[in-house]
């Protein structure tokens, strides 16, 4: 079986989150572009907001964020 540890070995899994961005709020663009562009927005994609569940960081120490890549390399 293969484990997505096995590929990105963290120091505590349990205080770990994993987020994939997809997508900007507000129309802020795809997340792979304000990735490769080191947008602002990039980081305001991962940053801890109370209102947003996926946002909450919980008892979580390190995060691992990752940009949906488009199919093809193509965007809306």
């Amino acid at each position: 079986m293969i484990k997505f540890t096995d590929f990105l070995p963290v120091p505590e899994p349990g205080v770990t989150k994993v987020k994939f961005n997809m997508r900007a709020g507000d129309g802020g663009g795809e997340a792979w572009d304000l990735l490769m562009d080191d947008h602002e927005e990039w980081l305001n994609m991962s940053r801890y907001r109370l209102k947003q569940t996926n946002n909450n960081m919980g008892n979580s120490r390190y995060l691992l964020s990752f940009a949906q890549y488009y199919p093809y390399g193509l965007s809306d």
